[in-house]
């Protein structure tokens, strides 16, 4: 869209409390050094592994991780309170399956610097495929990554990477008790899924408040994600993630994100999945789907089979053998081209409030989805440095 077809004079009634251009450039400029950041050193850290927030020290550690979460997660929608999380964790003890329900578990593992300070955190739930027959043929269980964060002062140095490892070695550990047939942890196979922002699905303002709040860029974060291995979905039907809260209360639907998985090959199993899965069978992905929305989401507030978003979502997987991975993908591409964008949309002699607030920035560009990654013409960057851990609690 043009800059002179922004409308300064739009009417305030169609956008109640819409930012003004003023505010715009203000959050643009904030948002814009983050999308090009300088580079940062680290030295040496701590784990701490909580799934009882009652544990010694579990609270207070809770405490300054919640901090650096509502840092980064500035967009109220996209985070929970810390009663939530705290009530998620103590929802463990009632998890093991012993309900009717399947098995999972609720898992942070946080990065503590020399200072006791949380500079980096990984939330993950468990959840066991031991009562799945269907599913238990290709993993034994899956696992949702919640949220995985970094202190920008702390960043590209690789300990969102090392919160990850351990807390796969927790997550089999957890599997592996739930089958009672004596298997080992290091044996079981898992597949991992995560929602991702979208850029093309968020409004300019979104994109703008969410690179300011984490201090870094929609692409960069997906990029990243590719380089772990994270590969989109081709789902048959758009992915939505149902309400927090009940729609009776106010609850509703998010539609701006996409989801990613990979495989989490067993160290020693005959059961083989690959890292970077072409293809998933569709049952793996609606029992995860199902169990993330319901235990995860739902967290018994309401009925998910009656929500109109997981029944459609619940039909369209019943209707394929298998959810594509697609390949990965240009982010970094689209990222000057985006950036290009929100600079004309803030800049505009005539700026359009509602537009910079309610319209995407795939209807802004004319875009519906990003093309695939280009073969790599530079040779890789090298690995982050690693460091020593200590396990604590």
């Amino acid at each position: 869209m043009p800059a002179d077809e922004f409308n300064e004079n739009a009417d305030p009634s169609e956008s109640e409390g819409a930012m003004t251009q003023a505010e715009a450039k203000k959050l643009y400029a904030e948002a814009r050094q983050y999308a090009y950041p300088p580079a940062r050193k680290l030295e040496h850290y701590t784990l701490r592994y909580i799934t009882d927030p009652d544990a010694p020290g579990a609270m207070a550690a809770m405490e300054k991780m919640y901090k650096l979460y509502a840092k980064v997660f500035p967009i109220e929608e996209e985070r929970e309170s810390m009663d939530s999380l705290v009530s998620l964790l103590r929802a463990n003890k009632g998890r093991d399956g012993s309900d009717g329900k399947v098995p999972c578990r609720e898992q942070w593992v946080l990065v503590e610097n020399d200072k006791g300070e949380v500079v980096a955190a990984n939330n993950s739930m468990v959840f066991s495929a031991v009562n799945n027959p269907e599913v238990s043929r290709y993993v034994g269980g899956t696992t949702h990554l919640n949220y995985t964060f970094v202190d920008p002062a702390y960043r590209g140095q690789g300990h969102a990477e090392i919160a990850t490892g351990y807390s796969y070695d927790k997550a089999r550990e957890f599997i592996a008790s739930t089958y009672k047939d004596g298997r080992k942890a290091e044996s079981v196979p898992m597949l991992e899924v995560a929602e991702q922002n979208a850029a093309l699905k968020m409004t300019p303002e979104e994109i703008l408040v969410d690179t300011a709040g984490a201090q870094t860029d929609q692409s960069k974060r997906r990029d990243i994600f590719q380089g772990w291995g994270f590969g989109q979905l081709d789902l048959p039907s758009p992915y939505v993630q149902l309400p927090l809260e009940p729609r009776a209360e106010g609850g509703a639907s998010a539609t701006g994100m996409d989801l990613v998985c990979r495989g989490v090959p067993a160290p020693k199993s005959f059961l083989i999945i690959a890292s970077e899965p072409a293809e998933i069978p569709s049952e793996v992905i609606k029992f995860h789907l199902h169990e993330f929305m319901d235990q995860g989401v739902a967290k018994g507030k309401y009925d998910i089979e009656t929500d109109p978003d997981w029944i459609m979502q619940a039909k369209a997987l019943d209707a394929v053998p298998t959810v594509k991975v697609l390949d990965n993908l240009d982010h970094l591409g689209m990222k000057d081209a985006l950036w290009a964008k929100l600079d004309e949309i803030v800049h505009a002699k005539k700026f359009d409030a509602d537009a910079f607030s309610n319209k995407t920035m795939g209807e802004i560009m004319g875009v519906e989805k990003i093309g695939p990654k280009r073969a790599m013409t530079t040779a890789p960057a090298t690995k982050p440095p690693r460091f020593e851990y200590a396990i604590a609690g």
